[in-house]
């Protein structure tokens, strides 16, 4: 199958500047908290997608093969405005490019025990990631979103970090990679650059499960899996945080 379909799930008046009332020094006041965008339009998203259904020994075996490839234009989504632009989230909703994905799905079923009162049921999905890469942007600029960052060529949402490099063996201080990959206890916000290849999105997930049906009484379980992903520790993040490395030094 191809197709096409829009995508209007942002917020309402996103094409409005929008201003609210609130009080200054006592007094009532109007400020401004929404940055219209007149020219947004829909996010398309072109979907093809191929699949072979099959089955065997009367269906008792059955599966299903399918590969898919969603290309979204026109992606909407916040971006990022010099602070002295007056919107309280420094951003404005606007299509700002491309992303395209490709996978491969499969899944498997088999009635181990089918007959008029039972039926015990075997089965699961793996889906492949083929593909997960930010194809252009709106003037070619990074959009970068806390730790992770969009960028040409590269796969959606990317972590965009310091890179730490260990700890000074003769004060116990926290080490940073610079831009030029130079060793500094000096930490600099400046220091966050783009990991290749690494994102929170798996390279594999799926899942398997049982299904036990007697009678119209039925019993499942399932599980699921994801591996191929990176994931950020927060936790461990905040424990070497500058601020925090006198209060955690164990």
């Amino acid at each position: 199958s191809l197709g096409t379909a829009g995508n209007q799930a942002i917020g309402d008046f996103q094409f409005l500047n929008l201003a609210g009332f609130s009080t200054f020094n006592g007094n009532p006041a109007l400020i401004p908290f929404g940055l219209g965008n007149p020219n947004i339009q829909w996010e398309a998203q072109r979907t093809l997608d191929i699949g072979v259904e099959w089955g065997l020994f009367k269906n008792r075996l059955n599966g299903v093969v399918d590969f898919f490839q969603r290309n979204s234009d026109e992606l909407l989504l916040p971006r990022p405005l010099s602070s002295t632009q007056g919107d309280l989230d420094n951003s404005v909703v606007t299509n700002v490019g491309e992303i395209e994905n490709q996978g491969l799905e499969v899944s498997l079923n088999y009635d181990v025990v089918r007959n008029s009162n039972i039926r015990f049921s075997v089965g699961g999905n793996i889906s492949f990631q083929l593909n997960n890469e930010v194809v252009s942007l709106l003037d070619g600029a990074d959009i970068i979103n806390g730790n992770t960052i969009l960028r040409e060529g590269e796969e959606l949402n990317t972590f965009f970090l310091p890179r730490y490099a260990g700890v000074n063996p003769a004060n116990g201080a926290p080490l940073y990679l610079d831009q030029n990959d130079a060793i500094t206890d000096n930490f600099s916000a400046d220091f966050q650059t783009l990991l290749e290849g690494k994102s929170p999105a798996p390279d594999i997930q799926g899942g398997f499960y049982t299904d036990f049906n007697w009678k119209g009484f039925s019993v499942r379980s399932d599980w699921a899996f994801q591996t191929g992903n990176y994931i950020l520790n927060f936790q461990r993040q905040a424990g070497v945080a500058i601020g925090n490395i006198d209060a955690n030094l164990r």
